[in-house]
């Protein structure tokens, strides 16, 4: 029997392929005419233009199977996979009962954000590209095979970047490195091994890196740059992939070739706070890849986002959490030494209450919310890179490298406090253990990153290393979740395989390699028809 999640997505990559339609440039905005015969594509340029366009298209595009509102794409998953088992969020007056079990730890194989269909639609679409690039050579003269490669690093690093989200949430996962067109061809395959995913997408973006461009030299637009995979936005995902596999000196190195470009650089304003051109303008001057979407008139409007957290027409899924059914209020991040912090301009911005309140819940403000307006989704921007760098440097060597990654902390914890004199930086001395120092790199972290879809892998990341890995759940994830499910939580949690999705109905009722993962066999291994 031929898997279902296959027969949605085979329905022909090219149908999907589509430019960005919310952004103002050409390539952007084109689409393919003809495709529907297979073999009259790959001969011209504007074809591998159309096709690496369609690539980017899929990943926001939205994943529609029974239900007409349901916006989980394969953004709209990585968005809320990295937001909804942590302590970021709470919920709002348009939650689905599939959200809810996720965010209270109640999550079973048949509930739909555990399917990975939408990712694996865009894994399958970058495989087609890989597989059949080279073919316009043979037709197009002028074309070299540096620039053929460019393109095809663009879709390899695509490509690891959703291996990197399935990695992170089911763990073991199957690894597919070639294109299938039809339901003819070979579509039942058995997980892999985590670390033979990561040794994968270690080898794919070293690749993708050399041969990526620095910049597509657009004048017109930001958006070539922020939202196509340059070498800049490789070495950001690689950074990612180095510091999830504790490979803290490559991490450094990925970083530091972030770090080489110079036109990435902080957005500071003493007229205007940094969030409004970041995540509302978009494209930015510390943005290093954002999905680009559209307005409700023009291009791709952004649903995951305005469903998740309200907008002008929608009421929202999920709010800020000030001590409502869990006792867990986000006002308590943000203190200095135990002191409340009313300096911190992170909390006036992200979301709807002063540090004194306690309401039950917030709005959440951080990012827009007219549906007139673009709204892209930033991926990757500067301050993430400081993170990673001063966590890798404190990993390697926490004395040599304490003050180091200070600094680079210190670059994020100013920005957000533009009343602090010098002397009100964060000092050494209150974090002069490995322990406390990673701890105040995961705080910052979280207020930097509110919302950003960051925070469940940030905790999973850094319980994997620790000797007690269940701290990290005590301290950080169980706050967050209602006391009436919070012991039956805290007993899953001590199960490693419990901190990962289980593979998904559909898969598991169609693929006769696949084996579910350990935690979720009893409730649910199927018979395969």
């Amino acid at each position: 029997m031929k898997n279902i999640r296959l027969t949605n997505i085979i329905i022909c990559f090219f149908a999907i392929a589509a430019g960005l339609s919310s952004c103002s440039d050409d390539w952007l905005d084109t689409r393919p005419k003809d495709m529907i015969v297979y073999e009259d594509f790959w001969k011209t340029r504007e074809d591998l233009n159309d096709a690496i366009a369609g690539c980017y298209r899929s990943a926001i595009d939205d994943w529609k199977v029974d239900n007409p509102t349901w916006y989980k794409g394969a953004v709209g998953l990585m968005i809320l996979w990295g937001e909804l088992r942590a302590d970021n969020l709470t919920t709002g007056g348009g939650i689905t009962t599939d959200e809810s079990r996720v965010m209270t730890c109640n999550i079973s194989y048949s509930n739909r954000l555990a399917s990975w269909s939408p990712i694996y639609t865009v894994i399958n679409n970058c495989n087609i590209f890989l597989d059949n690039a080279d073919l316009v050579l043979n037709h197009v003269e002028d074309m070299s095979q540096a620039e053929v490669d460019a393109y095809k690093a663009e879709a390899l690093a695509l490509r690891s970047l959703m291996y990197f989200y399935l990695v992170r949430t089911y763990k073991e996962v199957p690894l597919r490195l070639k294109g299938f067109r039809t339901n003819d061809d070979e579509t039942d395959v058995p997980k892999v091994s985590e670390a033979s995913v990561i040794t994968q997408l270690i080898t794919d973006l070293e690749w993708a890196y050399d041969k990526a461009y620095n910049s597509y030299d657009n004048n017109s637009s930001y958006d070539y740059d922020k939202g196509r995979f340059t070498k800049t936005s490789v070495a950001a995902l690689q950074a990612d992939v180095y510091l999830w596999a504790e490979m803290y000196p490559e991490c450094e190195e990925a970083c530091n070739r972030v770090l080489a470009n110079k036109t990435i650089k902080l957005y500071n304003s003493s007229l205007d706070h940094w969030i409004f051109p970041v995540f509302k303008t978009g494209n930015s001057t510390e943005s290093i890849f954002e999905f680009q979407y559209g307005s409700s008139s023009e291009g791709k409007v952004n649903n995951v986002l305005f469903e998740s957290y309200g907008s002008n027409r929608r009421t929202e899924h999920f709010r800020a959490p000030l001590e409502d059914n869990t006792g867990w209020s986000l006002n308590a991040i943000f203190t200095i030494n135990e002191a409340v912090d009313d300096a911190d301009i992170r909390q006036l911005y992200s979301y709807s209450s002063s540090l004194s309140s306690v309401t039950g819940s917030a709005s959440i403000n951080k990012f827009v919310s007219s549906e007139t307006t673009r709204a892209n989704w930033v991926l990757y921007r500067l301050p993430e890179i400081y993170f990673m760098k001063a966590e890798a440097l404190v990993m390697q060597n926490f004395d040599e490298n304490k003050e180091e990654a200070l600094e680079l902390v210190n670059k994020i914890f100013m920005r957000s406090h533009p009343t602090f004199l010098e002397i009100q930086k964060l000092k050494i001395e209150n974090y002069n253990t490995q322990q406390s120092f990673l701890d105040l790199i995961l705080l910052e972290k979280q207020k930097e990153f509110l919302f950003e879809g960051k925070r469940w892998f940030d905790l999973l990341r850094t319980s994997r290393r620790d000797a007690n890995p269940m701290r990290v759940f005590n301290d950080f994830v169980l706050r967050n979740i209602p006391i009436e499910y919070r012991s039956l939580a805290e007993s899953k949690f001590k199960s490693e395989w419990a901190r990962y999705m289980p593979i998904p109905e559909e898969e598991m009722k169609t693929n006769t390699k696949m084996i579910q993962n350990p935690f979720y066999e009893t409730s649910s291994t199927i018979v395969i028809n």
